[in-house]
């Protein structure tokens, strides 16, 4: 059998966790006088090994094989990726899988291409389970990838409050987190829409009111960019937001609320705090300017029925109607008498 078939062969066998086919080929092996070495055994665009294969699809009765009856198995051996078989059995949500490799004295903090850990695969999924198995183990969360993420951070945009809880309880202080770009846990949740962690968040840690990324956002501006006036709202309850507050590029909630088209967002900053429609960013601009130039026609409509002035020109003298090619948002400024 050529080393290729043999790959496709025992990956097969692994994959459906059949170990009596992969014993019989060991002991063909065998039989003929040859070692059949696993790790040597890997797709070549990939990488992946039959340890790798079994991992992922969470087949443990085929690990048991290779560790038990094979011996010398690399359990640290990494696929093109970096991935071990550690990374398959968490990104997949395989508790038991994970539990019998760290058995094995795998390293629960390896990093897949220097940049992720098994910890944050697992976050990327809804497995409890394999998140509390591996921070029993130790699983390090102030481990960040090369964007300044951590587990919590992943664990945070996903939205699942159970693997949040579970690695507050783990380790209390994850909150105080940062990415590189200066942007929280509270910041994640917020801008993804993830109201039931920014509530598990603001209850168990003390975030600065109005905390800013580097670009100047805050938590309450992220929330309202994500059409969330749930999250926004906690945010109000729990600080003294202010609604108004600026980023770097002078632009408020308002603004970002247009940008994105979210007519929730809007209506919830003008109706429950009286913003100004025609509050102006650092280069001139009103709600009404920035909807347009991003096409966004329902957004349009509410403001010029809140009353945005369509006449406002920015500091480059320019109206609304000329920030916009869609047809449906011209129609609108028209019948309001704007002019280029």
């Amino acid at each position: 059998m050529k080393d290729v078939d043999l790959v496709k062969t025992v990956s097969h066998l692994a994959q459906e966790g059949d170990v009596g086919g992969l014993r019989r080929i060991s002991r063909q092996h065998e039989d003929n006088g040859e070692t059949l070495f696993w790790n040597q055994l890997c797709y070549q665009r990939s990488g992946d090994t039959i340890m790798h294969v079994a991992a992922r699809h969470g087949q443990l009765s085929v690990l048991r094989f290779l560790d038990e009856e094979c011996g010398g198995i690399d359990w640290e051996c990494g696929n093109l990726d970096g991935k071990r078989a550690l990374h398959e059995a968490a990104q997949n949500g395989h508790t038991d899988c994970v539990r019998y490799l760290l058995s094995l004295r795998v390293d629960v903090n390896s990093l897949k291409k220097a940049d992720w850990t098994p910890l944050m695969l697992a976050c990327t999924k809804t497995s409890r389970d394999v998140v509390a198995t591996l921070l029993a183990a130790g699983a390090n969360c102030d481990v960040r990838n090369k964007d300044g993420w951590t587990a919590f951070h992943i664990a945070c945009r996903q939205g699942d409050v159970d693997i949040v809880s579970c690695i507050l309880d783990a380790q209390p202080l994850v909150w105080r987190t940062t990415s590189n770009n200066g942007r929280t846990p509270l910041h994640t949740a917020a801008l993804h829409g993830r109201s039931s962690v920014v509530q598990v968040l603001l209850a168990r840690g003390d975030y600065p009111s109005d905390q800013e990324d580097r670009c100047g956002s805050t938590s309450f501006m992220d929330a309202l960019r994500a059409s969330s006036v749930e999250a926004a709202h906690m945010l109000v309850n729990k600080h003294q937001v202010d609604v108004t507050r600026t980023d770097k590029l002078g632009r408020q909630a308002l603004h970002l609320a247009a940008e994105v088209g979210s007519v929730e967002s809007l209506n919830y900053l003008l109706d429950q705090h009286g913003v100004d429609v025609n509050s102006r960013t650092g280069s001139g601009h009103t709600a009404l300017h920035v909807a347009c130039k991003s096409g966004r026609t329902k957004a349009v409509r509410a403001l010029l029925e809140r009353g945005a002035d369509p006449h406002v020109r920015d500091d480059r003298g320019r109206t609304a109607l000329q920030q916009t090619g869609a047809e449906d948002c011209r129609e609108l400024l028209g019948a309001r008498g704007a002019v280029e």
